[in-house]
């Protein structure tokens, strides 16, 4: 598996086209289609809110409330957001390496390893990305990730979690007349859900885009967002 060749394409110049290999999902992907930027929440398949329990609804009415009332609750300051929300508004570098996967974050300068073809370690330190393992089903990416520390919101308005919290991720390239990487994430938490629960995500491929530096300590979260794509 390859690296993309990651810049701002020359004027006037074609861009490259993307990697044949359904296993090489190397490159920049930005996007979205499982946010609703209005309410500020994942959206489940299907419509509709997550299955919260009632420790997670009294949680998420908290904080939506107080959003709604214009004094949202501030969600540890610089604190990274978090896998699964980093992916959200910015774009995102995929490298592939032997033994691992490695997902490069613009929003808040952060990153996750995808160790490949290996179990999670008995002990793990909790954090806030967690600790993701990988292999491929056929030409899908299974990512599957745990060891959450529980202070993580899945979203900007407050989705709750868990230490519980397991995330399974099913990463795949879907031609649609354009370069699309579709992400559907399984979404565990016995103790803020009573159930599973799906949320799609789409990106497109963009081979003329470059990572910038998004620094919380900076303020530069407040800059202009970019365009949404759907």
């Amino acid at each position: 598996l390859g690296l993309a060749v990651i810049g701002v394409a020359r004027a006037g110049a074609p861009l490259p086209p993307p990697p044949s290999d359904p296993q090489d999902i190397s490159g920049i992907w930005f996007g979205s289609g499982f946010y609703d930027p209005v309410n500020r929440f994942f959206k489940p398949i299907g419509g509709g809110e997550p299955p919260f329990t009632p420790e997670g609804l009294a949680i998420f009415t908290k904080r939506r409330e107080a959003n709604d009332s214009g004094h949202p609750i501030r969600h540890g300051e610089c604190a990274p957001v978090g896998f699964p929300g980093e992916q959200e508004g910015a774009p995102f570098q995929v490298i592939q390496t032997p033994g691992q996967i490695t997902f490069v974050y613009e929003s808040n300068h952060v990153f996750t390893i995808v160790h490949m073809n290996q179990e999670h370690p008995k002990n793990l330190r909790p954090t806030f990305m967690g600790h993701s393992i990988g292999h491929w089903e056929g030409d899908t990416l299974v990512i599957d990730t745990i060891g959450y520390n529980g202070e993580k919101w899945l979203d900007y308005l407050g989705t709750p979690s868990s230490t519980q919290l397991h995330v399974i991720e099913r990463i795949k390239k879907v031609n649609v007349g354009k370069v699309v990487l579709e992400n559907t994430l399984t979404i565990i938490d016995p103790v803020m859900y009573t159930r599973p629960w799906d949320i799609r995500r789409v990106f497109m491929w963009r081979p003329a885009e470059q990572i910038g530096e998004e620094i919380c300590e900076e303020d530069n979260d407040q800059v202009a967002p970019r365009d949404a794509v759907h």
